[in-house]
């Protein structure tokens, strides 16, 4: 299985059962991040050493890393998660995310198709979201967002 050069950046408190489920999607691509980091603010932290055995089939394995915050919140997390990064690409998790399996493989394509691209998101399928209400709609109105 090919490591891509990406490191895969996952923030995380106290969803030690869903972590592993996210973990064991991403380790089910057709390609794979080259790390793995998790921020884990959680009490107790999670065990590095059961997250680091799901990938103990792969070869060649993803490095996983498991750090401790310098502070809690998503966004700092990433951001510790981020300057850790050994990799050229980063691809930010949440911590309870399940990729499709071509998931990673398809972002790399589209990043590889254009090298004028800076980024680029996929559809979170597992999780249901409500289309924004009146207000919000007006909103993004006054800020010129399409109405689509």
């Amino acid at each position: 299985m090919p490591l891509l050069p990406i490191s895969a950046i996952i923030p995380t408190l106290n969803r030690s059962a869903r972590l592993q489920q996210t973990i064991t999607s991403l380790l089910a691509q057709s390609v794979v991040p080259a790390e793995i980091i998790i921020i884990d603010a959680s009490t107790p932290p999670e065990n590095p050493v059961v997250l680091r055995q799901l990938a103990a089939h792969l070869t060649p394995a993803p490095l996983i890393i498991v750090l401790t915050p310098f502070e809690r919140g998503a966004a700092t997390q990433r951001n510790q998660g981020q300057a850790s990064a050994t990799q050229p690409f980063v691809l930010f998790l949440d911590d309870d995310v399940d990729l499709e399996s071509i998931c990673v493989a398809a972002l790399w394509a589209a990043l590889q198709a254009d090298d004028q691209l800076g980024g680029c998101g996929a559809v979170i399928t597992n999780q249901f979201y409500n289309p924004p209400g009146p207000t919000l709609r007006r909103i993004y109105h006054w800020l010129g967002c399409p109405a689509d």
